[in-house]
């Protein structure tokens, strides 16, 4: 029988509001609706998710107590995630998220890679995300100035590459390149075709753009 202890209720809006503040990593876990949208890479943004974050943590701590294991485990699982991110805040992880293999640097360009491209709507996504990846990029690049202007800036090793791979990002051998080339073999109505094209020239220029001011003003420190 279902539990019916409010954790569950919780647990479920706590993954709705995540996806509606993260929506990158709603296209990760495949939670549809947030396609065509960026999060706030921004420290404004981050701000606010810690917020929507220490929110949910008194939530959770105001539960009643939970007698059945499967329920207690839950809220066990539900606080966890919430202290530990909010743990990440604490230590501004998000002020030094660059790294060459599993930070925002690799996330806005392989998110792509999870996306729908079986239909119009899903390309119409990706027109929408590809046009808006500058002002995306832009958030990014301010929480990382951000952490630079504390003396948070990362290992010269990691920017180094991070400016290698973007780089290649901006450049003819791009993952944007290819974008486009599928888009054109999917048959897509001419207006969306030059929507994806104007946002692969946009993304390209962005990626261009973070790796002159990664290796102009970031790696020096």
């Amino acid at each position: 029988m279902p539990s019916d202890h409010p954790i569950f209720a919780l647990s479920e809006r706590m993954v709705d509001d995540a996806a509606q503040a993260f929506p990158t990593l709603a296209t990760y876990l495949g939670i549809g609706g947030h396609d065509h949208r960026w999060d706030d890479f921004s420290p404004a943004g981050h701000d606010a998710a810690r917020r929507l974050l220490e929110r949910y943590r008194d939530e959770v701590a105001e539960l009643p107590e939970a007698d059945d294991e499967w329920d207690r485990l839950a809220v066990l699982v539900a606080s966890s995630f919430v202290d530990e991110e909010i743990e990440r805040y604490a230590n501004d992880d998000h002020l030094r998220d660059l790294d060459s293999l599993a930070s925002t640097a690799q996330d806005i360009r392989q998110v792509f890679d999870h996306m729908d491209t079986k239909s119009a709507e899903g390309w119409e996504a990706i027109a929408t995300r590809l046009n808006d990846l500058p002002e995306a990029m832009a958030g990014y690049r301010a929480s990382l100035e951000a952490g630079r202007l504390k003396g948070l800036a990362v290992a010269k090793r990691q920017v180094e590459k991070v400016i290698e791979q973007s780089r290649t990002h901006a450049g003819d051998e791009s993952a944007f390149v290819a974008l486009g080339t599928a888009a054109r073999d999917a048959d897509l109505p001419a207006e969306l075709i030059s929507s994806i094209d104007t946002g692969i020239t946009a993304s390209q220029a962005a990626y261009g753009e973070f790796a002159d001011y990664l290796e102009a003003v970031y790696l020096p420190h």
